[in-house]
Order: C-alpha cells, then sequence, then structure tokens
C-alpha cells in the first residue's frame, strides 16, 4: 500500500457509515460485533491496515509510539517500485497481543503512513474482519484493535494511542 501501488482501490468506496446500518456477523469465530467507531484521540498515530506488508513498518514520525525500542539495522525490505529501505529500530507497537503479534520496525525512508501488517498478526493466531466500513481485529475472541474505512483513499485506518517519548537502548 506504499505510494497506493500494492493495491487497495479507492473507486466504488461506500457511503459513509450511518448507526444501525450493515452490521456484520462474523460466523467462523462466533462473534457478532456492530459496525461502529471508537473516537481518536488526539495525539494517536494513524497505521493503515495492511494485508500486503509482512510486518508491522512504522515510519521515523511515528516511532515514538514503539515500546522498548532497539537499535535494529539487519532488516530491509523491498517496495514494488524496487527500492530497498533498510530498518533502524525495532520495538512493540501498544496493543495488547504477543511479542511476536506487536513486533514493529522503524523504516526512516518510509515516507507515506506506518502500516499494521494483517499477514503478521494473522500469523500469532488473531482474526481480522473487514467490512466496507470497519475492520476488526481479535485474538482469542476478544477485540483487540479496530479501525474505519478511510473514504479518501479506500483504505483502513487503524489509531494507537501515542506514548511518552521512549529513549532507544543499544
Amino acid at each position: 500500500t506504499v505510494n497506493n501501488r500494492m493495491g487497495g482501490s479507492s473507486k466504488n468506496l461506500p457511503k459513509p457509515w450511518q448507526p444501525g446500518r450493515d452490521n456484520v456477523i462474523a460466523d467462523k469465530i462466533n462473534l457478532i460485533y456492530p459496525t461502529t467507531f471508537t473516537p481518536v484521540a488526539r495525539n494517536a498515530i494513524c497505521l493503515k491496515a495492511d494485508s500486503g506488508a509482512s510486518k508491522h513498518y512504522v515510519t521515523a514520525t511515528d516511532q515514538h509510539i514503539l515500546q522498548n525500542p532497539q537499535l535494529h539495522t539487519s532488516s530491509q525490505v523491498t517496495l514494488p517500485n524496487k527500492t530497498i529501505l533498510s530498518s533502524t529500530t525495532r520495538g512493540y507497537l501498544p496493543i495488547s497481543t504477543d511479542p511476536a503479534a506487536k513486533t514493529a520496525l522503524v523504516l526512516p525512508h518510509l515516507t507515506n503512513s506506518s502500516l499494521l501488517s494483517i499477514g503478521q498478526l494473522c500469523d500469532n493466531n488473531c482474526v481480522a474482519i473487514f467490512d466496507k466500513y470497519a475492520v476488526n481485529i481479535y485474538q482469542q475472541a476478544k477485540r483487540i484493535l479496530t479501525g474505519t474505512r478511510n473514504l479518501n483513499d479506500g483504505l483502513w485506518d487503524i489509531h494507537l494511542p501515542s506514548t511518552t517519548k521512549n529513549i532507544i537502548s543499544s
């Protein structure tokens, strides 16, 4: 989804959400959830829910949300345009799940948005359910993340609370 090259469509976007409309039954995991929105804190960081990202990738601007940041320069990511980005830091996103599911890398030259890897979450026993208006992510039948469809770009935004500045330990 970097530079909107890895997919995602802005064509035929849904009409704005309306209360009580289009509730979804997630029968595979026996959950019923309403498509509702959670108020976003003013200092929240927005990540794009990305089914094409292999890991969670955070921009330099958003790296202060990471818990326990550590120097990490051994990972590289190739973008759809063949540009290679190198990581500088590894840490944990402030979400309620096990460490493998919330480990994120900082890519200083990632410019558009931080990315939340749906694959990384699902590989760690999470379930992601998308509809026209929202995305909800569950682990052991408990919702751990929710996001809303961004009608400007057609992607799903997940807001995480901004934490106090962390110091990278070496």
